[in-house]
Formats: C-alpha cells, structure tokens, sequence
C-alpha cells in the first residue's frame, strides 16, 4: 500500500479477513503527506494468490489542502479561503461584481488590482475562491480592502514565492520599498 507503488509497504492480510484497519500515520514520512497544493491517491496493490501479476485499486484521496487567509480594514474582517477549482470567487456566495455592486469605484479597482496582478491571475485561473465577511458594509472602501487582503494573505500562504510580489504591490501587510 502506497502512493506509489517503488515506495508501497507490505501488510499481510489472512485468507478469512474481509476488512484490515491501516493508521494513515504510516505514511507521515511520504512527501504526498507535505505536498498541499494537489490531491494524491493512496492505492493498494494486492498479489492475488495462486494467480501471476496484481491488481492495483485506489483505497483513499488525500485532499489538496486549503489555503486560508484574513484581512482587516478598520471594522470589516474577511477571510478567504483557495481551493483547487475552475476560478471561481465568490463573495459571501455572490460573484465579486454583484457583491460589490453599490461600492465606490475605488475599491471596486482596489480589488481588480489585486486580481490583474500577473501571478495572482494565473494562479487564480484553476483556484477556487471563497470569501466571507463580516462588519461593515459593501457600500463602503473597508470591505473591498479587507478582502483583497484576506485574499493576498492566502496566496502568500499558498505559495511564498508571490510574498514579494503581493506586498510591493500593497496587498499583504507592510509594503515593501522598492529600491532605485
């Protein structure tokens, strides 16, 4: 049993057993265990007695992971969450443009900033989105940073590399001077 079957570990199963319990921490050591950013199938290959070859069978898919991020502007705190997906986001289950349709322009562009960053954009084409938020209002500039820095925090956590990108860009926190 295994992620792949060169690193597959034996177990031996009796001949009148119909059912076996394998603790998943078996496999803490596996690098499909660290490895968030996709789903990987944990697989049996089972050597049927008295017959050559064997069959293989996926048992169990370990999940891509989340990524999870919060932001805060004054009284407005969201929390956005990135799941592998088609590039969908949602705001309290609404598309951005809904949710944000009476906001100020300003903070309609502050978000699209965000999202026409290069790497954010091609990142955000096969994530999934979800954002919450609470406080405030949607009429209001606080929401629409608040969000957009819950969402630059979860990619940061999604993936370090746009750290420096995100936060020279204002989104994340601190920005980052840049030098002449």
């Amino acid at each position: 049993m295994g992620f792949a079957r060169a690193n597959a570990r034996p177990y031996s199963v009796g001949a009148s057993t119909n059912e076996m319990a394998i603790p998943l921490r078996d496999f803490t050591d596996s690098g499909e265990v660290n490895d968030s950013a996709h789903e990987h199938p944990l697989k049996v290959w089972i050597q049927p007695a008295h017959q050559p070859g064997e069959e293989e069978g996926v048992i169990a898919i370990l999940p891509a992971r989340m990524a999870v991020g919060s932001g805060r502007k004054k009284t407005a705190l969201a929390r956005a969450e990135l799941h592998p997906g088609t590039g969908n986001i949602t705001i309290q289950g609404l598309t951005i443009d809904r949710y944000f349709k009476g906001a100020p322009p300003k903070a309609r562009r502050f978000f699209q900033r965000l999202l026409t960053l290069e790497p954010v954009a091609a990142l955000l084409s096969h994530m999934e989105v979800q954002i919450t938020i609470q406080g405030s209002s949607p009429k209001t500039t606080r929401q629409a940073k608040a969000a957009a820095h819950a969402l630059a925090r979860a990619l940061m956590r999604y993936d370090p590399e746009l750290t420096k990108v995100l936060k020279q860009a204002g989104f994340g926190g601190v920005r980052v001077k840049q030098r002449r």
